[in-house]
């Protein structure tokens, strides 16, 4: 029998595979003794996150602060996503399809001012409050801005917002959906189509350099501005982006950090010959 060119390569660089070793699926799922010990459950995105979401999320926000890698990399993503934000422009026409111009004009003004108020707490305006949510939600993997009203006369309009930070969410009040109630999953409470109903915050955020009770509020599901890259169906709730390579970088801090210290021990010892005059340095030279 004669073979191929293409049949000679293969038999060339495949290894030789006993018959009847052919198992039906994908390789990746077959068990041999180089993997046999690597067998994750296979839990929902949900169940995933809950397990670890504290530490990790503790983690992630460390790397934030004193990696510089994370830091660069957040910035970066920050100034080409969010840049220094986004500018209206208003194009609204008449019942003829003409450019009402000097309405436009005045939309466009009005916006720019209710920028400036768009935080409640009067700290940022509209175009830091997206930045910083950003931020958030590359640290902790989740932003909220919840939108909220302030009747005071020196605001344009009541409408602003307020943040609120990943570990503010309440998911001490979780429950399976029941007679009469709906599921709260992670903080969330869900109705039975599976819509967002409300959201369960503690009115502070645990761990505050001012420490006091808490309270529960809940915000109604419509209020909320909830940023997250969900990569799953069923995800209810965002992980840090940071999440793959927190490990990694843990390991080559250590590393860099036991070199260091490795250098500086290194440099407390000091090499000396001693030698007898008219004896040689031990290099072939007879000192006179």
């Amino acid at each position: 029998m004669h073979l191929t060119f293409i049949e000679r390569l293969k038999n060339l660089f495949s290894p030789a595979t006993p018959k009847g070793s052919y198992q039906d699926g994908y390789s990746a799922g077959e068990i041999n003794p180089r993997n046999q010990a690597w067998r994750p459950p296979n839990r929902t995105a949900d169940a995933e996150i809950k397990r670890n979401f504290d530490l990790l999320t503790a983690r992630s926000r460390w790397l934030g602060r004193n990696n510089p890698w994370c830091k660069g990399a957040s910035r970066c993503l920050v100034n080409n996503i969010i840049g220094q934000g986004a500018r209206t422009k208003a194009c609204v026409r008449d019942s003829n399809g003409k450019l009402l111009r000097d309405w436009n004009k005045q939309a466009d003004a009005l916006f720019d001012q209710w920028e400036e108020q768009a935080d409640v707490t009067g700290r940022m305006n509209w175009s830091m409050m997206r930045r910083t949510n950003l931020y958030q939600t590359i640290e902790s993997g989740e932003g909220f801005l919840i939108e909220t009203a302030d009747n005071d006369p020196n605001r344009l309009v009541p409408i602003c917002f307020e943040m609120i930070e990943a570990e503010q969410i309440d998911t001490s009040l979780d429950r399976p959906a029941g007679n009469g109630v709906n599921e709260i999953r992670r903080g969330i409470e869900f109705d039975s189509v599976g819509r967002r109903v409300a959201y369960h915050f503690w009115s502070k955020r645990p761990g505050e350099i001012y420490s006091g009770p808490l309270e529960r509020m809940s915000v109604p599901a419509w209020r909320v501005i909830h940023l997250f890259a969900a990569e799953r169906p069923t995800q209810t709730r965002g992980v840090s982006w940071f999440a793959p390579i927190v490990t990694a970088l843990w390991d080559s801090y250590e590393y860099m950090q036991s070199e260091i210290s490795a250098a500086k021990v290194a440099s407390f010892f000091v090499y000396m010959l001693k030698k007898e005059v008219g004896g040689t340095s031990g290099l072939g030279i007879v000192d006179e």
